[in-house]
């Protein structure tokens, strides 16, 4: 038997998918990249949650939480760990994140 449900999944950090994800936590695997989207250009972030990668668009809010841990260098966010949960923003639901300060994943998760 094959199962449909990886032909539904998106190769993206969704709100759907935070909110089944099990752990609601993530690792950052890599510093990522500026890309152009029909929304303008957006910074895409990859990233591990539950065993799946997935990319990562951050909102401005995001941004701001994780420079002020993290640093305002993407570089320096590559192994770190966030924790995730949904609100909602003036009616639409979005992807809160909550940068971990201590916990950093492993080299060989990264690569």
């Amino acid at each position: 038997m094959v199962g449909t449900n990886k032909a539904l999944e998106s190769d993206f950090l969704t709100v759907r998918f935070a909110e089944d994800s099990p752990s609601k936590t993530f690792a950052v695997l890599g510093e990522g990249k500026y890309e152009e989207t029909d929304y303008g250009e957006k910074l895409r972030i990859p990233v591990e949650i539950d065993g799946k990668t997935k990319i990562w668009t951050p909102n401005k809010d995001s941004v701001r939480t994780c420079r002020k841990t993290w640093g305002l260098d993407t570089t320096l966010w590559v192994g770190k760990i966030a924790k995730i949960s949904i609100i909602s923003i003036g009616g639409k639901d979005a992807i809160s994140v909550f940068p971990q300060e201590t916990e950093v994943v492993s080299e060989e998760k990264i690569k």
